[in-house]
């Protein structure tokens, strides 16, 4: 899509003025945008798909500044915002792993156990987590409830 089809198409029946107020451009900025006379910069481009309620990265491809295979790209390794828990606390698991030399299955990472959120699959660390709930368990209550870490135990014994 042209510059100048994107354009006309986010107007959606607003007029140039508002739309110009909006963007922090003029009335005939938008004229020529439309009319097909000028292209829009990416800052521009951005605050246009703003004002109209776009996502600025359509704008930016209508403009000529990216490409369409530009928003297909993605890291290697994925923000931490967007894995699940489960998936965090894998890769942890295996950092940990790794950190004291178990390395799993020998390709430098402890092969985690993905099987979606929620899943009744154990995970690589739940032995971990069982053990340290088993010997919470297993100590006995100190004044008030509150239970003694297993060393001061010995140590007030």
């Amino acid at each position: 899509m042209s510059w100048q089809a994107y354009v006309e198409s986010r107007l959606l029946g607003r007029t140039q003025t508002s739309v110009a107020t909006d963007a922090g451009v003029s009335q005939g900025t938008i004229s020529r945008w439309k009319s097909g006379q000028q292209n829009a910069d990416a800052q521009q481009a951005i605050a246009f798909a703003k004002a109209t309620g776009d996502a600025p990265l359509r704008a930016l491809v209508a403009a000529g500044i990216l490409e369409e295979e530009d928003l297909e790209y993605r890291p290697v390794d994925p923000s931490l915002n967007e894995l699940t828990d489960r998936e965090l606390a894998d890769a942890i698991y295996a950092r940990l792993q790794k950190l004291r030399g178990e390395e799993g299955d020998g390709d430098g990472d402890a092969a985690p156990t993905t099987a979606g959120p929620l899943s009744p699959v154990p995970g690589p660390y739940d032995e971990d987590l069982d053990r340290l709930e088993d010997e919470r368990e297993e100590r006995p209550p100190y004044a008030g409830g509150v239970t003694l870490p297993s060393a001061a135990r010995k140590n007030k014994e």
